[in-house]
């Protein structure tokens, strides 16, 4: 079964462009502690650390906001399209371009 994509995800299989929406947002997304005493940082650092310094968890800074009728439609639809589509509601306006 085929599905439209909601947002562009570089026209890539599902796999290479969740990967590539992980490099992207690895330079634009910030994760802050659940603690809020630890610094704030980017995902391939968050990555590498685990739990903050401070003993908490490492979240995102804002959170996509996702209405009802969008989230009923990702039921039966492949993780990675539902992936491109969650992640890339958190790119800042005007960047939904794929680099290279």
């Amino acid at each position: 079964m085929a599905y439209a994509a909601s947002r562009d995800c570089g026209g890539r299989s599902g796999e290479i462009a969740l990967i590539r929406l992980i490099e992207i947002q690895g330079r634009q997304v910030r994760y802050i502690s659940t603690r809020g005493e630890a610094p704030a940082l980017g995902f391939i650092d968050v990555t590498l650390t685990g739990l903050a310094l401070d003993g908490g968890l490492y979240v995102p800074e804002t959170w996509p906001a996702i209405d009802a009728a969008t989230m009923a439609g990702y039921a039966g639809r492949p993780y990675a399209d539902v992936a491109c589509d969650v992640v890339s509601r958190s790119w800042p306006t005007g960047s939904r371009n794929w680099p290279g």
